[in-house]
């Protein structure tokens, strides 16, 4: 994803492509900055048949993980 930001953050934003898919429900991360509405927005074009939620996930991703890494063990 390629951002319009004053002051992009490379610290987070690699984590937004790291989002979990489970049929048509996707849960992407939300820092608090600039780029997330833009994120959120590229998800809800780029897959228009499912239903985009976010929820806040500075702490991990800064430890280096995110959604997908922490969701490797739910079944279907």
């Amino acid at each position: 994803m390629l951002f319009n930001a004053p002051r992009p953050n490379p610290d987070l934003n690699w984590a937004y492509i790291n989002f979990l898919q489970v049929g048509d429900e996707i849960v992407m991360p939300r820092f608090g900055i600039y780029e997330d509405e833009q994120a959120e927005r590229y998800v809800r074009e780029e897959f228009p048949s499912c239903n985009v939620h976010t929820i806040m996930m500075e702490e991990i991703a800064v430890e280096g993980g995110a959604l997908h890494c922490l969701t490797w063990n739910i079944m279907r």
